[in-house]
């Protein structure tokens, strides 16, 4: 069938003549300049929302800040209250003393959000080898699928390239997901053998990841001996390694603090000693005001304030335990890899939307599924053979031992997969 034209076409000269320069986009927005419509001042709609939607940014900040707060919330204002009680009531509120705060702001306030920004950095630097993992995994997954053809490698190669980096992703999970409490239960007799056991875990979990990185390297050397360049197979290989680089940065995240010495130290501080040794000058703002209930709420909330720091700053330790509000999701981070990998891009790019409803609502949402739970509709809706399929249908993480044993299935001229897997063990629980 043909394509109805719209005009004429083009003709030799006009197909040889310069094409017109396009106007330079400029943005005075951009370079600081507010942008000002008048016919918004007008628009009762618009001022409505903008109203409506400050409002609500205002209510859920207050939730916010509920929800950070802690036991050590409790226990500061406890404190706070008994000293601001005892000096303002102690020989009827003469102790009181007009103390300096900037003394306070050098040794409690600004160390303490240095120790947040700190805190916030660390999360920083492992959402970026984060990103630059989940980029490695779907390049490996692409380069096994078209840089060789299919008929000059094994029959269940791409399988095998599939389950071990869907083993790999499993593996990863269960080793970021369970908290470490190393250095805030360390001095307790009673925890020494739970961390032992932690240990023994981890030391459980770096052989498998290691085992299944080796297991990488050896896929890519079926591809070299199915025809791929010397200058391919590198490239191959520096994948792989930029891929392990990655987790061995984010567990240096996972596994060690921020200094040990500061996070005490602010706690002692804002804990016990701001609330006792400012109680004279809370007592002097009683004795200014006349009023015992202005001082006891001007304690209470300059308290909360410091505490709330120090409340987000130790929420952020170990973004991947998913305590925290601000923390990594590392299961949805490997989902999405995990949808890149399977979906047919023919497909994708023809329907022009985001497949299974992520935009529209549909069989797989982020809001009610767990990432494992729904990888046979993803995998049967985007044509995969019932091979590939059958990796899908393995209960939730931990226990995919199926995927994990169909991964190291050894391949023609490799080594049985005892020899590079030692037994799995249950680490999932501490």
């Amino acid at each position: 069938m043909q394509t109805p034209s719209h005009g004429p076409p083009p003709t030799a000269k006009q197909r040889d003549a310069p094409s017109a320069p396009r106007a330079a986009c400029f943005s005075t927005h951009s370079r600081g300049v507010q942008l000002f419509e008048s016919r918004l001042l007008c628009d009762c709609s618009a001022q409505w929302n903008s109203a409506t939607n400050h409002l609500r940014d205002i209510a859920s900040s207050l939730w916010y800040l509920l929800l950070i707060q802690s036991w050590l919330t409790f226990y500061a204002l406890v404190i706070t209250i008994c000293s601001v009680s005892f000096y303002c009531f102690v020989r009827n509120g003469l102790e009181g003393a007009a103390l300096d705060w900037t003394s306070l702001a050098f040794a409690v306030l600004l160390p303490t959000a240095g120790f947040t920004w700190w805190a916030f950095g660390r999360r920083e630097a492992a959402l970026g080898r984060l990103a630059d993992a989940k980029v490695c995994l779907l390049h490996i997954s692409l380069a096994h699928r078209d840089w060789v053809p299919a008929d000059q490698l094994p029959a269940d190669h791409r399988e095998a390239v599939h389950l071990t980096l869907q083993a790999l992703m499993d593996c990863m999970q269960e080793y970021f997901w369970p908290p470490r409490f190393y250095s805030r239960h360390y001095p307790y007799f009673q925890v020494r053998q739970e961390m032992m056991r932690i240990a023994r875990d981890r030391a459980a979990h770096i052989r498998r990841l290691s085992a299944l990185f080796k297991r990488l390297a050896t896929l890519t050397e079926v591809l070299r001996r199915g025809g791929l360049s010397d200058v391919l197979a590198v490239q191959l290989h520096s994948h792989v390694f930029r891929l392990q680089q990655s987790f061995e940065h984010m567990a240096n995240v996972k596994e060690f603090r921020t200094p040990q010495v500061v996070r005490a130290a602010a706690r002692v501080y804002i804990i016990l000693l701001v609330p006792l040794f400012y109680g004279p000058y809370y007592a002097q703002v009683r004795q200014e005001s006349a009023s015992f209930a202005f001082a006891l709420f001007f304690a209470m909330i300059s308290e909360l304030a410091l505490v709330t720091l120090l409340n987000a700053a130790m929420a952020l330790e170990d973004p991947f335990d998913n305590l925290g509000l601000d923390g990594i999701y590392l299961d949805e981070a490997l989902y999405e890899v995990e949808q890149a990998m399977l979906m047919n891009e023919d497909m994708e790019l023809r329907k022009g939307q985001p497949a299974h409803g992520h935009a529209g609502g549909g069989a797989t949402t982020y809001a009610n599924l767990h990432p494992r739970e729904h990888r046979v509709n993803f995998a049967s809706a985007n044509g995969l053979p019932q091979s590939a399929q059958s990796s899908f249908t393995q209960p939730p993480m931990p226990d995919s031992r199926a995927v994990h044993e169909a991964a190291h299935r050894p391949l023609p001229g490799s080594p049985p997969a005892e020899q590079i897997m030692p037994a799995r063990g249950d680490a999932r629980e501490v």
